[in-house]
């Protein structure tokens, strides 16, 4: 574990992979004792992706044009909020009349997705006859990484290079909030098994909601100020504010003295 540290994911993969090994190993008395046992998993802050804007959005939507296979990539990620490890491998068969119904690799969950008008649309534009909705330019599945690369090439080619396909899920989940689903809803969708990963979805919304309900609540009456005055000539005083006479005469005789 130490000489993992640098990676503490990849630390505690490991350290999850090898204890049923030691521990089947010290059942039957092949190891005196579980050597993983005492070792705890390596604390880490995890890096969040970014979350695609509206106009990022956009402007993936513009440089990929609807029929195209970027785009039925941007809607399935977007629509359905699959990893891209369920996008890789969905296939023709999964979409059913109003749904599409995935098994999800990471979580061992399965959801039920209603198939969006959007996406819906996007599908009908493509054949689907091979034996996943996206293919490479053989004609063939892609794999996880290869699936991964065309979507960076397709960011890329649109400006968004700091864009992830996981970035879009991250979206889809954060739209849906703000317009009011909630936990058990995010949890339906997104397959997610811990209430606390759907929460930091609500939570986020609430606090822009309230936010911007409490500003609106600052109600206060204001003096009306004057307009500003940009002083360039005597006259101009005169028109715009009532002065003194005194300070009149006094503006009037320095103009003179300039002439």
């Amino acid at each position: 574990m130490d000489k993992l540290s640098s990676t503490p994911a990849a630390a505690n993969e490991l350290l999850k992979t090898l204890r049923p090994v030691f521990k089947y190993a010290k059942e039957r008395s092949l190891l005196p004792e579980d050597p993983s046992a005492k070792i705890r998993k390596l604390r880490y802050k995890h890096k969040s992706h970014h979350t695609w804007s509206q106009s990022e959005r956009e402007r993936f939507c513009l440089r990929h044009p609807e029929g195209s296979d970027a785009r039925l990539a941007f809607d399935l990620f977007l629509f359905t909020g699959l990893r891209k490890c369920d996008v890789a491998e969905l296939r023709p068969d999964q979409i059913l009349e109003d749904e599409i119904r995935v098994l999800t690799k990471k979580t061992d969950v399965e959801v039920r997705l209603h198939i969006h008008d959007h996406l819906r649309a996007e599908l009908a534009r493509h054949d689907l006859l091979g034996p996943t909705i996206l293919l490479t330019a053989y004609g063939t599945p892609f794999s996880v990484n290869g699936l991964g690369n065309k979507m960076k090439q397709w960011r890329r080619e649109a400006g968004l290079p700091h864009c992830t396909s996981h970035g879009l899920r991250s979206a889809g989940a954060t739209i849906a909030a703000e317009n009011g689903a909630i936990v058990n809803e995010l949890m339906s969708m997104y397959g997610w098994k811990n209430p606390a990963t759907a929460m930091k979805y609500t939570t986020a919304a609430d606090k822009k909601r309230l936010s911007r309900q409490a500003s609106e609540k600052i109600v206060v009456d204001l003096p009306l100020g004057r307009p500003a005055i940009t002083p360039t000539r005597p006259k101009q005083w005169e028109q715009n504010q009532e002065l003194p006479t005194y300070v009149k005469n006094l503006i009037t005789r320095l103009a003179h003295h300039g002439e």
